[in-house]
């Protein structure tokens, strides 16, 4: 064999492993059939929380309703303001969002800086009612709309009365009750915390009805 011949055996060798490395290099690789891969479904961090609060609305839901018991009031009661003056009568009306009381010589005064008020407690109804001078100081000045459909500033105090044995403070605003049917007048601000009211009838709170 001469030297050209032994070339030219050399160079078709080269032809023939060339091309089979390029297979083995090249191309996607299948993995085997036994290795198998399973996807679980992923539930985000949004997902649970509002599976979480329908779980809480559903056993919202199951629990037994608790009703509250209150009492039951008669549109008219006996009602007393602090612990020196007499009963006096109350009209109990959710129509009006702020109770009012009574007042006669209203009268501004400054105490330590802060604005206060005394006036004469009496029912006007009756001559022979006790007066009492009361000396509270000022919550706020309310604007009240009159039956007239006047408005008209108001004081507003905070005072402790007695109603039927229980005991409160609320706010009242003073006016001249003279020619009302009560001197005193309970609104939404003080009913909705003690109680119904039955428009029907009156002094009931006395009797202790609940419902």
């Amino acid at each position: 064999m001469n030297l050209t011949t032994l070339r030219l055996f050399i160079f078709g060798l080269f032809g023939l492993v060339l091309p089979l490395l390029s297979d083995e290099s090249e191309g996607p690789v299948t993995p085997p059939e036994s290795a198998t891969t399973t996807t679980e479904p992923l539930i985000s961090e949004q997902e649970k929380e509002v599976e979480a609060e329908a779980q809480g609305e559903k056993d919202e839901q199951e629990e037994p309703e608790v009703v509250e018991i209150r009492q039951i009031f008669g549109w008219k009661e006996w009602v007393k303001i602090g612990s020196k003056a007499d009963e006096m009568r109350a009209k109990l009306d959710s129509g009006a969002r702020t109770s009012s009381l009574h007042a006669e010589d209203v009268e501004e005064f400054e105490r330590d800086g802060r604005e206060w008020v005394r006036f004469t407690l009496c029912d006007p109804t009756k001559e022979e009612s006790k007066r009492i001078e009361v000396k509270a100081p000022v919550q706020r000045i309310s604007r009240v709309k009159n039956t007239d459909k006047t408005v008209s500033s108001r004081y507003v105090v905070e005072l402790s009365f007695e109603l039927g044995g229980m005991q409160r403070r609320a706010e009242f605003n003073l006016n001249d009750r003279t020619g009302f049917t009560c001197p005193i007048l309970l609104g939404r601000n003080i009913l909705r915390k003690i109680g119904w009211v039955d428009s029907r009838r009156v002094d009931l709170a006395e009797k202790k009805i609940f419902r």
